[in-house]
């Protein structure tokens, strides 16, 4: 999931896989900068997994600091890539892509993503390690696994 800019650059954040690990990297347009947060170890092929990057907002020099990764309703063990620079994200009207790894298009995420309740969504805060747990407990239950 990412907003893309006009440019082709990233607006406002994206969420995506960087060998196999989930990252979300927020940019500051601003400045012209980017944080993020990358989860150490790659996630296992080819079973179902229930990610979630949370962002508490905060903003600054160590903004990075704010998210969370979790995976399968537990936080995932995650590495900050902070920037001085970097103040806050400005609120873009650019419309949220889901599964198009490219600006320019054409390249495209080639594996199955859940719908419904428990597919791709996006809040306006951010979650709680309980919301989390308990909506990857409701998801799992509904699926049977």
């Amino acid at each position: 999931m990412v907003k893309y800019g006009t440019s082709g650059t990233i607006a406002e954040w994206q969420l995506t896989f960087q060998s196999g690990a989930l990252r979300l990297l927020c940019r500051d347009n601003s400045a012209t900068v980017n944080m993020s947060r990358l989860q150490d170890t790659a996630s296992s092929l080819e079973v179902w997994h229930f990610y979630v990057a949370t962002y508490d907002g905060s903003g600054g020099a160590s903004a990075a600091n704010g998210i969370t990764i979790y995976v399968d309703g537990a936080v995932s063990a995650s590495t900050a890539t902070n920037d001085a620079s970097y103040v806050a994200m400005e609120n873009q009207t650019e419309v949220v892509t889901l599964g198009e790894f490219s600006s320019a298009g054409g390249s495209f995420f080639v594996g199955r993503i859940l719908g419904g309740p428990w597919g791709p969504c996006y809040t306006q805060i951010a979650l709680t390690a309980a919301q989390v747990k308990r909506a990857f407990e409701l998801g799992a239950d509904a699926l049977g696994l």
